[in-house]
């Protein structure tokens, strides 16, 4: 994991509504299943901000960083 910096991920919502990036998962209701997703992860921050397709933010919080991905 870089020591700054943000990683991108897209990533699809399926229909249990876990959004897992590297063994984080963010859990979302069901308005957002099925559809694609933009993950920022804010390196220096430690946060994750989601994006839909349309740039509405859906989540927004901590994310914890590790020096290895999973």
């Amino acid at each position: 994991m870089p020591a700054r910096g943000r990683i991108e991920a897209v990533r699809f919502i399926r229909s249990n509504g876990v959004l897992d990036l590297w063994g984080h998962k963010v859990f979302f209701q069901p308005e957002h299943t099925y559809r694609y997703v933009l993950a920022t992860i804010r390196v220096r921050a430690r946060e994750v901000i989601v994006v839909t397709d349309d740039g509405e933010i859906i989540h927004s919080g901590g994310f914890p960083i590790s020096r290895t991905l999973r």
